[in-house]
């Protein structure tokens, strides 16, 4: 464990995390890579040309990855909720 101003920082970058913003060199939207995909399937193909197939892949993808964006905002949280209350205990003044 760090000094009191670790703990705030490692907070604060969690909090980033959670919100999706860019921490640590990566981009945590994990959104933007089915974005990305989506606008790259429909550039590529004519328009109403995308086979089923690829669209129900897509979409599943789509799902499970809002799935995956809203439990990283969930163990961030819990993450931080660990760290705050550490922190209490180890710098009640701080």
């Amino acid at each position: 464990m760090g000094n009191c101003c670790q703990y705030k920082e490692f907070i604060k970058e969690l909090g980033y995390c959670k919100s999706e913003m860019n921490v640590w060199g990566t981009d945590y939207h994990i959104m933007q890579t089915v974005w990305n995909i989506q606008r790259k399937v429909k550039e590529f193909y004519p328009p109403n040309g995308i086979p089923q197939h690829i669209m129900d892949s897509m979409k599943l993808m789509e799902e499970r990855m809002k799935i995956a964006n809203d439990q990283l905002a969930i163990t961030c949280e819990r993450i931080i909720i660990d760290v705050e209350q550490e922190r209490q205990k180890v710098y009640p003044n701080g």
